[in-house]
């Protein structure tokens, strides 16, 4: 089997079918770091890529006791997806953008999940949500709801160069910032013209260009910047804020999803309105106040460490998947 990684076997095994949608992509770190944290040695769990594998899938899912697809939108990829199995699969809400578009979800605002996204998740045994707010906005639509926010590996990524003292402030952004993306994610409606506002740097690793970066490179690239920025109009919970996070980073974010779970408005990082001259705002305070900044980042680590971590965040999932 492709990509398979063996959680553990016991007497009262539950075999257990982890679904992304391919590999090296956030799905594939979700299942990764829960087959890392297992606890139970009855669980034995494969990770399988859908994508260029569905006849794999087809041949080989009813040998599990239960199957997850990651997000509900995998779904698409199947082609009997209509003959979802009530008893044994489960499935994720990791985002607004998987139901509304792109366009509607804003900081402010959630759109209401439609009637025929809700009738296709309560074919599922359970769903999972990876933060507070979804958690709510699926709430009391009928569906074996969990609550699973996202974890991150804190001995993976940890702080291991100091935030600058002087000089141009760096800014990091990570993420998919491709078409419509662009709009969800603000690089260039607000990210970029905040930097240049304030003579700040950009460092930036960009899904599909020339400046990705495979998982392996994250760690070095989240250290190689002073405040990460997420300046999206919606989130499930982002990995890549957590990974900022872990490693120290000062930390702006919009008031989306699982951000503001995570940060404590100006104690441990920074929630901003989505305007340039917001983001603005908050790069210039770090630029001037480099040591209150580098404080701000240490707690943000001991948050990370304290809550934060996939040992804290483990549990939850693998309860899940047992449901």
């Amino acid at each position: 089997m492709a990509a398979v990684v063996v959680l553990g076997m016991g007497r009262s095994e539950v075999k257990i079918l982890l679904c992304i949608d391919k590999p090296a992509w956030s799905y594939h770190q979700i299942a990764l770091a829960l087959v890392k944290h297992k606890a139970d040695a009855d669980l034995h769990s494969d990770i399988l890529a859908l994508k260029g594998n569905i006849q794999e899938f087809i041949s080989v899912e009813r040998t599990y006791d239960r199957v997850l697809l990651f997000g509900h939108q995998l779904l698409d990829l199947i082609p009997w997806h209509k003959r979802v199995d009530s008893a044994r699969w489960l499935t994720g809400i990791h985002s607004s953008h998987a139901f509304d578009h792109e366009l509607y979800t804003t900081p402010d605002y959630d759109l209401v999940p439609p009637p025929i996204l809700l009738r296709s998740l309560r074919k599922f045994r359970a769903v999972n949500c990876v933060s507070q707010r979804l958690f709510n906005l699926f709430g009391g639509k009928g569906l074996n709801l969990h609550l699973t926010p996202n974890g991150v590996n804190t001995e993976l990524f940890k702080p291991t160069l100091p935030l600058s003292t002087d000089g141009p402030l760096r800014v990091g952004f990570a993420g998919t910032a491709k078409g419509i993306h662009d709009r969800r994610k603000g690089l260039r409606e607000f990210l970029i013209p905040a930097c240049q506002a304030v003579g700040a740097e950009l460092v930036a690793a960009v899904a599909r260009t020339e400046s990705a970066l495979p998982p392996a490179s994250m760690p070095a690239f989240h250290n190689s910047y002073d405040v990460f920025v997420l300046p999206s109009s919606s989130e499930g919970f982002s990995i890549a804020l957590l990974e900022a996070s872990a490693c120290g980073r000062v930390v702006i974010s919009t008031r989306v999803g699982g951000s503001t779970e995570l940060i404590t408005d100006g104690v441990n990082g920074f929630l901003v309105d989505r305007t340039v001259d917001a983001i603005a705002d908050r790069l210039a305070w770090i630029r001037d106040h480099r040591e209150s900044a580098a404080l701000m980042g240490m707690r943000m680590r001991a948050t990370v460490e304290q809550e934060w971590s996939w040992e804290k965040r483990a549990p939850a999932w693998l309860s899940f998947l047992k449901a």
